[in-house]
């Protein structure tokens, strides 16, 4: 039978539908086809009687009762040869035989023939007629008989079955099948799958509503029985057809999977990787989603038996679809299917096309989040581990906001994290940066912490194998890396910077600074927290390869922040001092000025003192390259804090960072603010008596002469009381100090005080302080044992400077006064005073020109020997040069009693007392 025959058929059949009584005129007309036609037509309109309305209920169950009785006695006698063809089932006996000619005789019985042979032609028609309703009741109602098989074989002829497809009622041939399942496996044993798939490909509509009416349970037994049929049968449908009858009929595939075997379908599946990828197209993502909701066992079994290659490419090439199918998805269920079947899913992650992947997720993120918190933690691992590659690729073309939602699954990514293979993770990381530093701004900080607080190791073995590169660029995310700090756990996160010094170090040189100090400013709690949980050695062994990181984060930094870590951190802040290079932090202080200054001004003293106390070796080393314009700053800036801070330094410590830092002490005291310095040692008596003990005076004395401008706006705001404390304090200090002082320095500082303040200026006050605090012995100590630096001194000052100093009457007031203390016995040594006079016999007289008699003369007088012991060292040229011409100075106006011994003509030596005085005798003649 060709196509033509099946067109011819199913036209024919159409006629006899709408009237069966032209069946024999249909089937005399087409005489030629009538063997094929007649028993086809007959078998459709038997199959469709059965059906009819006029038939009651009863009626039809009787039949079916007879046929099904008769069909059971006798199926097996009429099975058909092998080989036999269709369309000679039927045997001739059964045509209409042809009306005789010939008259009736009278007399007859009314027979056509004999009564013996009309009794013999009524018994062969019954039969056949028997045979055929048999037939027809076997096509309505199939049963356990070789009848099936006869009818596959008659179907093999592919136009036949498309006709009896195209002809037949669905209904009544999905009530045939629900009944007979067996019949159906045995038919489709022998059909070529080709024959199958090709009458349903050309009958879609009639196959739709057929398999509406099948019951899945019936229609699982041939599939489950027929596997290899399937699978070869899939394979020649048409993908959009199929897709049509699944689309149409969700709830029945849906029922049908129940029934399924799993390896079965796994077989079709893992057979027809080409067809079920176009298939695929074609589905309703809606109506797989339910299949598959609906059948957890089974998809549990399936993807144990599944091929993952297969499996990988139909996913690989129905991206859209898998974006649109997951989010209807029951995660549960998907769950459970993917932690039931490890191996499975990690061959299969093989071969999947990350980027299809990728879509599906960022298509479904909150889908994902939810199935995420069902997966089995060990299988998600190990696939991670064992799809390194595929890892990388995905990550680079996720949404990052999708896998923050899933990353946030805090209960999920504590339990995975520990499992999963930390040198593949960092590997994945290491190829997305960019994608990484997208996801870090949609990623819930906590939930992250959550999971970075249970798995140190895990973490500190991640770090150890990313690249700095892709973790600088993560980093950089400010947004995120501030609300990380603010929820992070300090104590593990300096558990990860201690186990890798080196690649911190690195990844500090490629972070933006400007980003770790807003996420530092953000969360200073954080911050000072996670110092106290650093070591030391690490974090100092990062700062000094950094420099140029930490020069430019510190100018990004808000100082406030800066200083609470720095409070709240002193232990640790202390140990880490001692590792740091000094030069790096140098230049990471000097390119921050403004930082600095800040940060001072919200220290606590107490700490940085600490800080600072503890590593006194570093601190020397340090202020070698510290820049004194940016310390100076800092400190002119925080006046209250310098101020503060020195009541808790060490004056040891201090001294000593002092003493081998005179070329940046130097530079120093020349950038700094000398009210703010006044201040600060004015408010710390105790720290600067104690200073003074330990510093280096030639250090100091060299600071001192360098910076003159500095100290003469310097001592006018010094507190004289307290400095004269100090001073009495430490004798050797100022002793040795003066000696290494620059005396024309001094001098300058002294004649600029003056001139800003006039007679009661800080000299003054200074000196009648030390004179309060009875520190005269101290000074006339320290000038005696420096006298050429009171030469030097006298030298380069202004004649009118020391004598308003030594005129004000708290400084010589008699008996109190200081000049009055120190001019007496013990006090200047004469030798000392006359050599300064002698150096500057100009700067003498004028001094003594300008100082007030009285002053000098209750000096001299508290301490009479002074004056002669002075004239006997003085040189004449000084003595002369005090009195010259026109000068109306002491000299000229003193007069002395003396004792000494003189040579007298006749009379030899002799001791005699005589008056000396110094104005020109011919000028005057003294009053003896």
């Amino acid at each position: 039978m060709n196509e033509d025959s099946g067109n011819l058929f199913d036209k024919l059949l159409d006629v006899v539908r709408r009237d069966r009584s032209k069946l024999d005129q249909v089937l005399s007309k087409n005489e030629s086809a009538r063997p094929e036609l007649e028993p086809l037509l007959k078998t459709a309109l038997a199959i469709e009687s059965v059906e009819q309305p006029g038939m009651s209920a009863k009626a039809r169950q009787d039949y079916r009762q007879k046929v099904l009785t008769l069909g059971a006695a006798m199926g097996p006698a009429v099975a058909p040869r092998p080989g036999a063809r269709a369309g000679k089932t039927v045997p001739a006996a059964a045509r209409r035989p042809a009306r005789p000619k010939t008259q009736i005789e009278r007399g007859s019985t009314g027979l056509l023939l004999g009564p013996r042979l009309q009794a013999a032609v009524n018994i062969v028609v019954v039969v056949a007629m028997l045979l055929s309703l048999v037939a027809a009741g076997i096509m309505a109602m199939p049963v356990k008989t070789p009848i099936g098989q006869l009818i596959g074989e008659l179907a093999n002829h592919r136009y036949l079955l498309e006709g009896i497809m195209s002809n037949s009622d669905p209904k009544a041939l999905a009530k045939a099948i629900n009944e007979n399942p067996e019949f159906l496996t045995n038919v489709i044993q022998a059909l070529p799958p080709q024959v199958i798939a090709a009458a349903m490909g050309k009958n879609p509509e009639m196959t739709v509503k057929l398999v509406a009416m099948l019951d899945p349970a019936k229609v699982a037994i041939p599939v489950n029985a027929n596997g290899e049929l399937f699978a070869e049968l899939i394979g020649n449908l048409d993908p959009a057809m199929l897709a049509r009858l699944m689309n149409s009929n969700t709830e029945m595939t849906a029922d049908l999977m129940k029934y399924l075997d799993p390896q079965v379908v796994a077989l079709i599946v893992n057979q027809n990787g080409t067809f079920i990828t176009n298939l695929i197209s074609f589905l309703s993502p809606v109506m797989v989603a339910d299949v598959v909701n609906q059948n957890e066992p089974f998809i549990v079994a399936i993807m144990g038996t599944m091929d993952p290659q297969t499996s990988a490419q139909i996913v690989n090439e129905n991206g859209n679809f898998l974006a649109a199918l997951l989010g209807r998805l029951d995660p549960a269920v998907l769950a459970n299917a993917i932690n039931s079947n490890e191996p499975f899913l990690m061959a299969m992650t093989r071969y999947t096309d990350p980027n299809v992947m990728a879509s599906a997720v960022n298509a479904n993120g909150d889908w994902l989040a939810s199935l995420v918190g069902r997966l089995s933690v060990d299988v998600l691992a190990n696939v991670v581990n064992q799809n390194a590659g595929m890892v990388t690729s995905l990550m680079d073309t996720m949404d990052p906001t999708v896998a923050a939602d899933i990353i946030n699954n805090q209960g999920f990514m504590l339990s995975v994290i520990g499992a999963i293979n930390p040198t593949v993770i960092a590997g994945a990381l290491n190829a997305n940066g960019a994608f990484l530093t997208a996801l870090v701004q949609n990623m819930d900080p906590n939930q992250m912490n959550g999971a970075m607080d249970e798995h140190k190791q895990f973490l500190a073995d991640v770090v150890g194998g990313i690249s700095p590169d892709f973790v600088a660029s993560i980093a950089n995310n400010q947004a995120f890396l501030t609300k990380v700090m603010a929820v992070s756990d300090p104590s593990i996160t300096a558990g990860i910077v201690n186990s890798n010094q080196a690649f911190i170090e690195t990844i500090l040189n490629l972070i933006d600074p400007q980003v770790i100090a807003g996420a530092m400013n953000a969360a200073p709690a954080s911050m000072r927290e996670l110092l106290f949980n650093l070591d030391p050695d690490v974090i100092a062994g990062v700062v000094n390869d950094s420099g140029t990181f930490l020069r430019v984060m510190m100018a990004k930094m808000d100082p406030q922040v800066g200083a609470k870590i720095i409070n709240a951190n002193g232990p640790f802040l202390t140990g880490l001092v001692s590792k740091l290079n000094a030069q790096t932090l140098a230049g990471v202080l000097n390119s921050n000025q403004a930082f600095l200054t800040g940060v001072m001004s919200n220290s606590d003293p107490a700490t940085t003192a600490t800080i600072i106390n503890s590593n006194q070796a570093f601190l020397k080393n340090l202020v070698k390259y510290l820049d004194a314009r940016v310390v100076a700053k800092a400190m002119n800036d925080n006046p209250t804090t310098t101020t503060k801070l020195l009541q808790y330094l060490s004056p040891v410590g201090i001294a000593s960072i002092v003493n081998s830092s005179e070329v940046f002490l130097r530079e120093l005291i020349s950038f700094l603010d000398p009210a703010v310095l006044t201040q600060a040692t004015g408010e710390a008596t105790a720290f600067m008596t104690a200073l003074y003990a330990h510093l280096d005076e030639k250090v100091l004395g060299g600071v001192v002469s360098d910076n003159g401008a500095f100290l003469s706006t310097l001592v006018g705001g010094l507190d004289t009381a307290r400095l004269a404390a100090a001073i009495n304090a430490n004798p050797d200090f100022i002793r040795i100090l003066i000696a290494n002082m620059n005396a024309e320095s001094m001098a300058d500082s002294m004649h600029q005080n003056w001139v800003e303040q006039g007679a009661n200026d800080f000299t003054g006050r200074l000196l009648a302080a030390i004179n309060a605090a009875g520190a005269e012995d101290v000074v006339a100590a320290a000038i005696n044992s420096n006298p050429q630096f009171l030469a030097d001194l006298l030298g380069g000052m202004n004649s009118a400077v020391l004598p308003d100093v030594i005129n004000n009457p708290n400084v010589s007031g008699s008996p109190n006064g200081l000049i009055f203390a120190m001019l007496g016995p013990g006090g200047l040594s004469p030798a000392v005073l006359a050599q300064a006079m002698n150096a500057h016999p100009e700067m003498t007289g004028q001094l003594l020109a300008n100082l007030d008699p009285n002053v000098i003369t209750a000096a001299l007088n508290n301490n009479p020997q002074l004056i002669p012991d002075v004239l006997a060292m003085l040189d004449t040229s000084v003595m002369m040069g005090s009195m010259q011409s026109g000068d109306n100075n002491l000299m000229k106006n003193l007069a002395l009693n003396v004792k000494a011994k003189a040579q007298v003509v006749i009379l030899g030596w002799v001791t005699a007392y005589a008056r000396l005085w110094t104005s020109y005798w011919s000028d005057i003649d003294p009053d003896p």
